[in-house]
């Protein structure tokens, strides 16, 4: 599973909509908080590794991070789905 071409579709998406009842500021406000989250989401897998790290269990810390990892291409196809 993966998102895919959801992330640049989104920028252009809050880039290019609401047509001129939205200020320029408030276009750019969105546009940089797609890559904000872009961020986040590439360093979220590690502090969640370096968190799950401290379990006993190899084959536990192997299915949280699976899990873990398998539920933002759950949302995004649960929320495009509906969409």
């Amino acid at each position: 599973f993966g998102i895919g071409g959801c992330y640049p579709l989104s920028a252009a998406k809050s880039a290019e909509s609401g047509g001129d009842s939205r200020s320029i500021a408030q276009r750019n406000v969105e546009v940089g908080l797609n890559l904000l989250f872009q961020a986040i989401g590439n360093i979220a897998p590690y502090v969640i590794a370096l968190l799950v790290d401290h379990l006993d269990s190899a084959i536990w810390q192997f299915r949280i991070c699976l899990g873990l990892g398998a539920l933002p291409p759950l949302i995004v196809l649960i929320a495009t789905y509906g969409a």
